[in-house]
Order: C-alpha cells, then structure tokens, then sequence
C-alpha cells in the first residue's frame, strides 16, 4: 500500500508541502526551515490516513463509516 499511495499521490504531496513552507515563510515562521522535507510529510499522510478506493463505494452512495477512529 505504501508504493501505491508513494507513487500515486507523490507529485501533489510535494507541491502542497511547497504551499505549506512558502505559507509558513510567509508568516515569518521557522518550521519547515529545519531538516523537514515533502519525505515527512508523506510519511505522516501514508500513517494516519485511510483510503477508500472508488470500486468499493456503492452505487446508493452511502455513507462509509469507519469505526476505527
């Protein structure tokens, strides 16, 4: 799952973390001036997000509900 979610999401993660570090600068903020990189950023979204791929919605849509908060 996370060559799938690396190789499909890959380019739109750069280029928001790129808004997120000109954002930051922006505002005169140091955080993303240290040894963080779109890597990190990746990393976090692959751990604490699920996906739901479009075969597996139903055709009434329907609300999906994950228990697993």
């Amino acid at each position: 799952m996370d060559d799938l979610f690396t190789s499909k999401y890959s380019d739109d993660i750069v280029d928001l973390f790129l808004k997120f570090k000109d954002i930051s600068n922006n505002y005169g903020s140091t955080l993303f001036d240290k040894k963080c990189n779109s890597y990190d950023l990746i990393k976090f979204l692959q751990e604490n997000t699920y996906l739901v791929e479009k075969d597996n919605i139903s055709k009434d849509n329907e609300l999906l509900i994950d228990d697993n908060y």
